[in-house]
């Protein structure tokens, strides 16, 4: 089996690096929807494309990180970002799997950054089980919606949503959410309510 330091990244780190921060910011920008991601060369087994396609392309010396239960993934994004890794408090970026069942102790543990820095705030990256349904049980209202955008639970633990729902009176607090299913991307950002309903009108 080939070390997971030695799997190849992007063919052409500069253009895919740029193209997948321009996703990023795109699914942050407007939650809820889906944006595809360049995908690298090689990925670690259990890795989705896109999860190794944010590691790449966002993390650099100055930016640790902390990755739970996606095997290979941390020494792939050591050796090719030199990015270093550290405890779930001072990560500025996470990494893990919708299979992970302490994934709000996770949460818990990560950084909501401060009001003199809320910017010092960590971003989880979930790698999903299943591709996400279109509209969904959820309503999400905020920047970057106009009206409420309807959003699937992702096969995610009840748990979560209840934490993530009681963190948004801590705004500007929080941790940005990024959701990945092969070489797509979805994001919640911090600012983004969430609403329950029995349905919602996708915009």
């Amino acid at each position: 089996m080939t070390s997971p330091a030695l799997l190849a990244g992007f063919a052409d780190p500069s253009a895919a690096s740029q193209a997948c921060f321009r996703a990023v910011l795109s699914a942050l920008a407007e939650p809820g929807t889906a944006h595809r991601l360049p995908p690298p060369q090689e990925r670690p087994a259990g890795c989705m494309s896109g999860t190794a396609s944010i590691g790449l392309a966002l993390l650099d010396t100055s930016t640790p990180f902390y990755v739970s239960q996606l095997e290979g993934l941390a020494g792939y994004l050591r050796f090719h970002t030199g990015a270093p890794e550290s405890e779930q408090a001072e990560a500025q970026w996470a990494f893990t799997s919708a299979d992970n069942q302490g994934l709000v102790d996770l949460l818990l543990g990560l950084s909501l950054g401060s009001l003199e820095y809320p910017e010092a705030a960590s971003t989880l990256v979930i790698q999903l089980r299943q591709h996400p349904q279109a509209g969904g049980p959820m309503g999400l209202q905020g920047p970057g919606i106009q009206g409420r955008r309807g959003f699937s639970t992702l096969g995610l633990p009840e748990a979560l949503w209840v934490w993530r729902r009681t963190q948004r009176s801590r705004y500007p607090l929080g941790i940005d959410l990024l959701f990945v299913f092969e070489d797509e991307v979805w994001g919640l950002p911090r600012s983004t309510e969430i609403l329950q309903e029995d349905a919602c009108t996708s915009q």
